[in-house]
């Protein structure tokens, strides 16, 4: 099958990011809007980084890319035991 020129061309990068939010209101921590309800000492900063990697190669006419990322991120809330950190890994197939 010929290789389309949009097709992405095979490779590999990797990639750090790094960033700050703040966070007027969460729900999830800091409760009901409109009511009293449970909710938790949020702090108003959130710092994030992540590292990780991303390829990308043509298989069968298709653009196949996979990509790994780790994620760490700072307290949220004052009763948090730790910092939060997970990782993602995503695969996807042009068509």
């Amino acid at each position: 099958m010929p290789q389309s020129a949009l097709a992405p061309k095979p490779g590999a990068h990797l990639f750090l990011n790094t960033e700050a939010k703040a966070v007027g209101w969460d729900f999830s921590l800091d409760g009901n809007l409109f009511r009293h309800s449970h909710h938790v000492s949020r702090r108003p900063w959130v710092v994030q980084a992540a590292i990780g990697m991303s390829s990308q190669w043509n298989v069968a006419g298709h653009g196949l890319r996979l990509a790994i990322m780790r994620v760490w991120r700072t307290r949220e809330f004052d009763q948090q035991i730790g910092h939060h950190a997970f990782g993602s890994i995503a695969l996807s197939i042009e068509f």
